[in-house]
């Protein structure tokens, strides 16, 4: 079953990659998570320090997730700039194929970029290209990269990466 998330106030699934689609984009972006995931992880740990220890559970938990929408943010873009333009191409591509996004009207889901072909949805930011390209790599590689804990997807309702 197709993940359901919301990112720049749209709808949208995640769907799945047969396994040698994943194996592809895990071969290309392995080196950029091995290098940048502690420094997030460790930049997260950092700053949910700063959360006062009397706020409320519901206050924190909200603190929590916009500081792993900011932190995630920040290392998706540099994990981004780190690609070379085939691969980043190749990873944005094969993740929007996997996309889906309520057409125009609500009656209908749209793949939102075919692979090969063009973005279906002109509206989309490219913010929000980054976001669904994460969401689809740690929907698909969650067991490559089992530090990416669900709790850090779930927290992209924002439409940060």
């Amino acid at each position: 079953m197709p993940k359901l998330t919301t990112i720049g106030g749209q709808e949208y699934q995640i769907g799945r990659l047969d396994v040698f689609k994943q194996l592809d984009i895990a071969r290309r972006v392995m080196p950029i998570y091995q290098k940048l995931l502690p420094q997030a992880l460790s930049r997260m740990a950092e700053q949910y320090k700063l959360i006062p220890e009397n706020a409320d559970e519901e206050a924190a938990s909200d603190l929590r997730k916009r500081i792993t929408a900011s932190v995630l943010d920040e290392y998706v873009t540099i994990a981004a700039s780190e690609l070379s333009d085939d691969d980043f191409h190749f990873v944005v591509d094969l993740s929007l194929s996997v996309c889906e996004r309520i057409k125009p009207g609500g009656i209908a889901w749209g793949v939102v970029k075919p692979r090969g072909g063009v973005l279906q949805f002109q509206d989309i930011a490219a913010n929000d290209i980054l976001a669904l390209t994460f969401q689809a790599i740690t929907e698909n590689l969650g067991s490559f990269f089992p530090s990416l804990a669900p709790s850090l997807t779930e927290n992209q309702q924002t439409g940060a990466c």
